[in-house]
């Protein structure tokens, strides 16, 4: 995936986590300009506009697909604290939580990343097709 905002930040779409060595997604939907095909190798190519946006549809419909299944949705009361693992979770504010001020009072939300010991990598085998 390559990111448009970062400065062109290449890194695999699907990595180990380096805690769990899992394999985990990133992606971030609004901020991807482009896919590489056998990054390193004579093949690599990035895609075009179109081939990127047809990809992160299929993505997205991976997300949105049996009624949003695999999406955690929090119904926010006063004093609630959420951590999360940024390195295994996708995060995207809601259309129904985009309600005007006026309406809903002030909300405040403070956000803390902490530096990552390593840059996202595979330390899995890639199957041949």
């Amino acid at each position: 995936m390559v990111s448009d905002r970062r400065g062109n930040i290449i890194h695999p779409l699907i990595y180990s986590h380096p805690e769990t060595g899992e394999k985990t997604l990133c992606v971030h939907m609004g901020m991807t300009d482009a896919f590489m095909w056998d990054k390193g190798t004579p093949k690599e190519r990035m895609t075009d506009w179109k081939e990127t946006a047809e990809l992160l549809k299929e993505i997205n419909h991976e997300f949105i697909k049996d009624n949003k299944a695999i999406q955690y949705s929090h119904k926010w009361e006063v004093g609630d604290f959420i951590i999360s693992d940024n390195l295994a979770v996708g995060h995207e504010a809601a259309e129904e939580s985009q309600i005007p001020r006026k309406e809903v009072g002030l909300r405040v939300l403070h956000r803390i990343t902490v530096a990552g010991k390593e840059i996202p990598t595979k330390k899995y085998e890639v199957p041949s097709v």
